[in-house]
């Protein structure tokens, strides 16, 4: 029984244990997601412990406390974005009139331990960081961007520099302003009022806004970014004196419009005449370039074909002139060869002369020149004796005195024979021919000097 009752205990304990170990276990362990950042709060010794990576941490059934690393911040008058109050910011501009701000911004926590962990001890969860430090610091930068700008001139002119304004001090603290009185003329009324005008103040060297304040969100590492406005609620007052102002600029732009219109039609009709004018000029002075290009391509075309004649004839001159000078060259060649050939042909017949004459002489000097004088010798007898044969008379008298009568005819044959006789021997006289057997030296007749 003993024994039954112990394992009945045993058995309680352990299930009193699992019960606990199952009921304390969210405090045991905690997971952390990839869009959080935690504190873990020792229990014992009250340490703070910031874990940013997401996984499962060791609680220990100390206090965790969750931030968003990123959050989106409205300060909307819409009901669909935010809550479904109107959180708009309230701005006053330098003119007197009021508006409401409506947009949102986005913000992040720092991913500094040091600097997390001050801003969960000074703060204590995400939603006080968003009301007690984001939208504080918001409202103060709405509040100091408001003066520096009409209430007409935000819905205007200077729209982006609200904006502009608004981020630039919400990231790096408010701005150090000064405010100064200036005359301005109402555009409904045409009347001078006195504004008071707020500008920044510039560091000298610089250039640079000078801030009265630096920014908490600065200091605490939280980063403000995409600052959003969607829109500026106006009280009905400054809407309808914006509306009449939009309509007054309205009309006096449709004015200028209507002038510069009206202007521009003047203008336009002036520079359409100008224009017809400058066309008629131009297209004058285009038919006259036309003309001008075609003489100079015509001169051109000209002048190149003249060159071109010119380098023809020019060439053909030289070529002339060339074949002339090489044909001179030629003649002069030729002439200088001929008178050589003559003057050669001369030296050769002089020679030739000289060496006959020379012969001659010899052979003069050899046979006193027998042949020719025997053929002359020959040649005249041949003359004698054609003339005695063709003569009918006497050759002597037929009578003659203290001869016989009986001789008379040979008598007269023995003149003809005596005369004819006589005669040869004066021709061989004549040309130096001796018939003298005697005085022949070999068997050639020596020829007889002459007197």
């Amino acid at each position: 029984m003993r024994d039954k009752a112990t394992k009945f205990i045993i058995l309680g304990v352990t299930l009193i244990i699992f019960v606990f170990i199952i009921a304390s276990s969210g405090a045991l362990v905690e997971y952390l997601d990839a869009g959080q950042m935690m504190i873990i709060q020792s229990p014992i010794s009250g340490e703070l412990k910031a874990d940013f990576e997401p996984g499962v941490y060791w609680q220990g059934f100390g206090r965790v406390t969750k931030y968003p690393k990123r959050s989106q911040f409205w300060f909307s008058a819409k009901n669909d974005q935010g809550k479904r109050d109107d959180e708009s910011i309230k701005v006053r501009f330098n003119d007197g009139g009021h508006g409401n701000i409506s947009g949102s911004v986005s913000w992040s926590m720092p991913l500094d331990k040091t600097k997390f962990i001050a801003i969960h001890t000074a703060y204590g969860s995400s939603l006080a960081v968003e009301q007690q430090l984001v939208r504080t610091t918001i409202e103060k930068a709405v509040y100091m961007s408001g003066p520096m700008m009409s209430s007409s001139e935000s819905a205007a002119e200077k729209r982006n520099d609200l904006l502009r304004f608004i981020e630039d001090q919400i990231q790096k603290g408010v701005y150090l302003t000064v405010t100064q009185e200036d005359k301005q003329v109402d555009p409904l009324t045409n009347q001078t009022k006195t504004v008071n005008i707020v500008k920044i103040r510039l560091d000298s060297k610089t250039n640079e806004p000078l801030r009265a304040e630096e920014s908490p969100l600065e200091i605490m590492g939280i980063k403000v970014y995409n600052l959003s406005i969607n829109s500026v609620i106006y009280e009905k007052q400054i809407e309808d004196q914006i509306a009449q102002q939009q309509q007054a600029k309205m009309a006096v732009q449709i004015a200028i419009a209507k002038a510069k219109e009206a202007e521009q039609k003047a203008i336009t009709t002036a520079k359409e005449g100008e224009a017809e004018a400058a066309k008629a000029e131009w297209k004058q002075k285009a038919l006259m370039a036309e003309a001008t290009t075609k003489a100079d391509q015509e001169k051109k075309v000209a002048e190149t074909r003249a060159a071109q004649d010119k380098n023809v004839a020019e060439t053909k001159a030289s070529q002339d002139k060339s074949v002339a000078e090489t044909k001179a060259t030629q003649e002069l060649r030729v002439a200088e060869l001929e008178t050589s050939a003559s003057f050669q042909t001369k030296q050769k017949l002089i020679l030739e002369g000289t060496g006959m004459a020379e012969r001659e002489k010899l052979i003069m000097e050899a046979n006193g020149n027998l042949e020719k004088k025997l053929a002359a010798w020959v040649e005249v007898n041949k003359a004698y004796a054609d003339a005695i044969g063709k003569h009918q008379g006497n050759w002597v008298p037929t009578v003659t005195m203290g001869g016989a009568a009986t001789g008379g005819a040979t008598a007269a044959t023995n003149g003809a024979a005596d005369l004819v006789n006589l005669m040869m021997v004066k021709t061989a006289a004549d040309i130096g021919l001796t018939l003298d057997p005697s005085k022949a030296t070999g068997t050639a007749a020596q020829p007889q000097k002459t007197k």
